[in-house]
């Protein structure tokens, strides 16, 4: 008997290590999660920026119509600190934060008027799509000549019409969709379309309807941007007949 019950002891004893080095081998490993984020500059000044993430060294040599791509990892979804700086004199223009998550992510840096302190646009405060489908609004800025050519030959009209037209594939158009007068740095509302949708833009004089450039070119597809988007239209060279060619660039 005394034997039986020794056996039966050293069998429970034996269960409760078991157990107990089962409850002490920590928590579990979590694992960590990556997101890639883009880093995108549109100014009308030349810059060349500094760009620190958590006291880290992003890059040092961002300019105005480039982008630079960065992986983040973290354990969970959180926030860093976002600094952008002057790569030449060192000033400080953007002490923010930003998030950190799974997925694509993009970053503007954007100065739309000649002067101003480049800035991080925050998220517009508009109604998200409904799903499958983009949002996007057009800001009229100055003009971007090309290298070779005099911004003086270039007009910042003070006022232009814009003849707005949308296409979706599978579900027609090209067909005038909406009509705006737009000022110097002035913005649309948001247009909702579905995801693959094209917008065309036709440029005319606000008052005499005079067409300064016939929406060749100046379209843009939402195939590939997020659900809210800011475009900037400008022009950019010149055309016979006083015309002005224009373009539209995404920004935010």
């Amino acid at each position: 008997m005394q034997r039986r019950f020794r056996i039966i002891l050293l069998l429970v004893s034996l269960g409760l290590l078991f157990f107990e080095g089962c409850s002490k081998k920590g928590d579990p490993i979590v694992e960590p999660f990556s997101g890639r984020y883009k880093f995108t500059a549109f100014t009308i000044d030349s810059f060349r920026f500094r760009i620190v993430v958590d006291g880290q060294l992003v890059t040092d040599s961002l300019k105005s119509g480039k982008e630079f791509t960065q992986n983040f990892t973290f354990v969970e979804d959180t926030s860093a600190t976002l600094k952008v700086y002057n790569a030449i004199t060192g000033q400080l223009y953007v002490d923010s934060t930003m998030g950190l998550s799974i997925g694509s992510h993009i970053i503007p840096i954007v100065q739309l008027s000649a002067g101003t302190q480049p800035v991080v646009p925050g998220v517009p405060d508009e109604t998200p799509p409904l799903a499958g489908n983009s949002k996007i609004r057009f800001q009229y800025v100055r003009p971007q000549p090309i290298a070779t050519l005099p911004s003086a030959t270039l007009q910042f009209y003070d006022s232009i019409k814009c003849i707005i037209r949308k296409n979706v594939p599978g579900a027609g158009g090209g067909v005038s969709y909406d009509t705006v007068v737009l000022h110097q740095n002035e913005v649309t509302k948001f247009y909702e379309a579905r995801i693959g949708a094209t917008y065309n833009i036709e440029v005319r004089d606000a008052l005499t309807d005079f067409v300064y450039n016939n929406g060749t070119g100046v379209s843009i597809n939402t195939t590939v941007l997020p659900a809210l988007n800011t475009a900037i239209l400008y022009s950019y060279d010149t055309l016979t007949l006083g015309r002005q060619r224009y373009r539209i660039t995404r920004v935010y």
